[in-house]
């Protein structure tokens, strides 16, 4: 590989020359580019993760938001990057997840909670979230587990009905017993 310099020209019209001054900088050069390829790398790893990824400043500002977390919030990491929460959301700071995020955000201390997320549309979706202090604020991990709380509630719900159809069948043979004394009188 070849070698980089850094020159620099101070001339002296007065006296009719110019000194020419150079230095090494093959090292701060490859340091550079090696630099740009691992942070390229990281983007890259963090952009294409199933999980949302959000590093969120001290005042609220989505700092980097990857596409899966943009994907959560219905929106885009361009409509998302830049902007305040409360920007984006108007009142999540009157919510329960907010006061989670807030308490990370103040105490440093890592929080973890399962939150319903409440869409404009009046939709639901659930989302698993890991919320750790950061020396820029804080950094969400979200997990979408809609399915699973959809699923959940399901087995809940057909529990609830075998349970009602099971007290409706021991109704029934009582009824059935009390028919057949009937009967026989």
């Amino acid at each position: 590989a070849g070698r980089y310099h850094a020159v620099s020209l101070a001339p002296f019209p007065e006296e009719g020359y110019a000194n020419f001054y150079g230095h090494d900088v093959t090292e701060r050069r490859l340091a550079e580019e090696a630099l740009r390829h691992s942070e390229a790398r990281y983007r890259s790893t963090l952009d294409n993760m199933q999980e949302g990824c959000q590093l969120i400043d001290r005042q609220w500002r989505y700092l980097f938001v990857n596409r899966a977390a943009a994907a959560h919030g219905r929106s885009t990491v361009e409509e998302l990057t830049g902007r305040t929460m409360m920007e984006r959301f108007p009142g999540i700071e009157n919510t329960g997840m907010f006061a989670r995020l807030r308490a990370c955000m103040e105490l440093r201390e890592p929080e973890f909670i399962e939150n319903a997320f409440a869409y404009p549309d009046g939709s639901t979706g659930w989302f698993a979230l890991s919320i750790q202090p950061v020396p820029e604020g804080i950094f969400v991990l979200s997990i979408d587990i809609t399915e699973r709380k959809r699923l959940e509630e399901n087995r809940r719900l057909t529990a609830e009905v075998l349970h009602v159809l099971n007290e409706a069948g021991e109704v029934s043979s009582q009824i059935g017993r009390v028919l057949d004394a009937i009967k026989r009188s």
